[in-house]
């Protein structure tokens, strides 16, 4: 589902990002508040095993990734997924369901009280982003002023010419070409070892939509096991990306689950209880100023000086993010993904 979410975000946006694992989330707190019927639909349509065995799945598995995001929240270093909901009614949620959405799936519940109306409107929202610097960030400072260049060309999916500044990554990463996708791609550890970012970059500035097509019949947890370790320099844009309130309703309605946006009656018994999932995600490519570092005049900076010096050989594999990509942010220990998103123009204002 990830690459038709992409698709169908990214239709008529130059830049886009969004949480699979927000709305993976949102889709299983909607379908605990449904009856059989309609939860035995979500699970056909997404191809999911019987509600009643995907839904205990789900509970134990999300809360045991919300605690730990919940535990690390004050971290420095961070990634996480929270949840809101918001109840918009005269009536309550019954309270088991209530006490689903509270205890497994870690939502914090606003009921707006509206007393002219006796429907049961329920909007779900999951907010997902990540505070981390890059593997070795104090080290990335240092080669950063090194190897400075102010900006690199990239060429936008219309064929124009951006000016872009660039952060370099030096290391043993899991990087090379997928012949399936016709894409370079690597793989980016993240500091903390919990999250790691995958690029994916298409050989034509304008095949991201091949791309994500051909990404339909891969399995993407698994997507960087066909990748070598390999020596490398990787060069990528410096961006920030923020997508505040994105509305992933249509998109799931266009998917088959219209259903789930019923409005139900106090006295129907059929319906979906949710009226719309909304999402905050927000990524950025930030790194340690140069400036600082190079000031200091560090014995780091003076060891990295003399290890470039005395390096036997050049690194042969460099790999240049200066076209339009897809990027995959893991939470690495369960290979889930937590950020989704396509860059066609980068830009350092969300």
């Amino acid at each position: 589902m990830i690459p038709h979410l992409l698709q169908g975000l990214s239709y008529d946006q130059d830049n886009v990002v969004y949480s699979p694992f927000g709305l993976a989330t949102s889709i299983a707190m909607a379908m605990e508040g449904v009856d059989n019927k309609l939860a035995n639909d979500i699970a056909t349509t997404l191809k999911l095993p019987k509600p009643n065995v995907v839904k205990q799945i789900f509970k134990l598995g999300f809360k045991a990734l919300l605690d730990e995001f919940q535990a690390k929240e004050n971290d420095e270093e961070t990634v996480g997924s929270y949840n809101r909901a918001f109840l918009h009614s005269s009536i309550e949620l019954l309270p088991g369901y209530r006490s689903i959405l509270e205890n497994y799936y870690k939502a914090n519940l606003t009921h707006n009280v509206t007393e002219d109306n006796s429907q049961l409107v329920l909007e779900l929202k999951t907010e997902t982003g990540v505070m981390c610097h890059w593997k070795d960030f104090d080290k990335l400072a240092v080669y950063t002023y090194l190897t400075h260049q102010p900006s690199s060309e990239f060429r936008t999916h219309t064929g124009h010419i951006v000016l872009t500044p660039m952060i370099p990554q030096v290391g043993i990463f899991r990087a090379g070409y997928l012949p399936k996708l016709n894409s370079q791609a690597v793989e980016l550890p993240l500091q903390g070892d919990t999250a790691s970012l995958v690029l994916i970059m298409p050989d034509y500035h304008g095949g991201i939509s091949e791309v994500l097509i051909s990404l339909l019949n891969e399995k993407i947890a698994d997507i960087t096991k066909q990748l070598p370790n390999t020596d490398a320099e990787v060069t990528l844009p410096q961006f920030a990306m923020v997508n505040t309130d994105l509305d992933v309703g249509n998109v799931l309605k266009n998917s088959g689950l219209t259903q789930l946006f019923s409005v139900i009656k106090n006295d129907e018994i059929s319906g979906g209880p949710v009226q719309s999932i909304k999402q905050n995600a927000y990524f950025a490519t930030s790194f340690v100023s140069v400036n600082s570092v190079a000031a200091t005049n560090s014995v780091l900076a003076k060891k990295l000086t003399s290890n470039k010096t005395k390096r036997e050989a050049p690194i042969l594999n460099k790999f240049t993010f200066n076209k339009p990509f897809i990027f995959l942010l893991f939470h690495k220990p369960s290979r889930l993904v937590l950020l989704a998103g396509v860059v066609k123009i980068p830009t350092q204002t969300p």
